[in-house]
């Protein structure tokens, strides 16, 4: 905080920026009533948030404890993980594991673990938010070079945790298709009976 003072007084121009109007915890969401403003000296790109800046920071997640009257950083606020309170969540997967490969932010997937005994979608509909291709070409494979991160609940973070750990996971793209998330499981002996 000194630090940010010393350098607001050193600048030529006034600008308004953003102090805490109380104390801030991480993980809140932040809104403008979280904000109060006051006139300062700025030299340069100094990364605090001005009043033009707000608005696009409103929703997002409070990455420090930030103390009343503190000056807000940019640096402060961070987008949350997932849209709808849900948590993001990256698979290291084959690409052939995962439709091949081919899949965009956007398109919804069932997780699906083959066990011993059974198969069942884990996850139903799930928003894939990114895809992470580090393959690097035919010759560099291998599983963590390719990823797909999701948008899961608490709880479905753990059922993919523990299908991901056995290591027999399928991604099935369900773009546009209807839910299969009442589904039950399939046992093997029931595939076995129907071949």
């Amino acid at each position: 905080m000194v630090l940010t003072i010393a350098l607001v007084r050193q600048a030529d121009r006034r600008e308004d920026i953003a102090v805490a109007s109380g104390p801030l915890t991480p993980g809140m969401v932040f809104g403008e009533e979280h904000v109060r403003w006051t006139s300062a000296r700025l030299d340069g790109d100094v990364p605090v948030l001005r009043r033009d800046d707000v608005e696009s920071y409103d929703g997002m997640i409070v990455a420090n404890r930030i103390d009343e009257g503190d000056v807000l950083s940019r640096g402060d606020l961070r987008p949350a993980s997932a849209p709808d309170d849900l948590r993001a969540m990256s698979i290291p997967i084959e690409p052939s594991r995962a439709v091949n490969g081919d899949l965009e932010p956007g398109d919804r997937v069932d997780v699906i673990y083959a066990g011993g005994t059974a198969v069942r979608i884990v996850v139903a509909d799930a928003e894939v938010l990114e895809v992470s291709d580090n393959s690097g070409g035919a010759l560099a494979g291998g599983l963590g070079d390719f990823a797909v991160t999701l948008a899961v609940t608490a709880t479905e973070s753990q059922l993919v945790a523990a299908a991901v750990t056995d290591g027999n996971v399928l991604l099935a793209r369900s773009t546009g298709a209807a839910s299969a998330a009442d589904e039950p499981p399939v046992s093997i002996s029931e595939l076995e009976d129907e071949t």
